[in-house]
C-alpha cells in the first residue's frame, strides 16, 4: 500500500464524519471524497481567505467597451503568468501565505491577464502546491 493511502487513511479517521469512517472501513468511500477530505484538511489554514473565482468574459467584453477599447467583436482571452512584481499588500499576503504553509512545495504569485482589444487587465492570484505522501494538491486565493 502506498503512503498517500496510508496516511490519508488517518486522516480520514482522524478528521472525517463518522459516516465517512464507516465507509472507509467498509472499502466503500469514493475516492474523490477521500481526496476531498484530505484537501479541505490541508489547506484549513486559509479560513475564509477568498478562493479566486474563474474569471468570466462578457464582464471583461463590456469593461472594454465601455473604455473604448474594443468594439464589441473583439474576443476576450485569458493568461495565467507568474507575476513579475506585486504591490506592497500583495507581497504581504504572499508573505502571510507562506507563513501559514511553511511547508509548501510552493506558494506563488500569478497574474491572470484578461484581454479584449485594447484592453488588458491583470488579476493576481497565488497558487500553493503541496505534496502530501506523493499525491499533489493545489489551491488558488486571491491576492487583493
Amino acid at each position: 500500500m502506498n503512503l498517500y493511502l496510508t496516511h490519508g487513511r488517518d486522516l480520514v479517521r482522524r478528521e472525517g464524519t463518522s459516516n465517512q469512517v464507516e465507509r472507509l472501513d467498509a472499502g466503500v468511500l469514493p475516492d474523490d471524497e477521500f481526496d476531498h477530505i484530505i484537501r479541505e484538511y490541508l489547506f484549513s489554514p486559509l479560513g475564509p481567505w477568498p478562493r479566486f473565482k474563474k474569471l468570466k468574459a462578457e464582464p471583461i467584453k463590456e469593461l472594454a467597451m465601455l473604455r473604448g477599447k474594443s468594439d464589441g467583436q473583439d474576443r476576450v482571452t485569458f493568461e495565467t503568468i507568474l507575476a513579475s512584481d506585486l504591490k506592497d499588500h500583495e507581497w504581504e499576503q504572499l508573505k502571510e501565505l507562506k507563513g501559514l504553509f511553511p511547508r509548501a512545495q510552493d506558494v506563488e504569485a500569478y497574474w491572470v491577464v484578461a484581454t479584449c482589444g485594447e484592453f488588458e487587465q491583470k488579476f493576481t492570484k497565488a497558487r500553493i502546491t503541496l505534496n502530501y505522501y506523493g499525491r499533489i494538491f493545489q489551491k488558488e486565493v486571491q491576492l487583493k
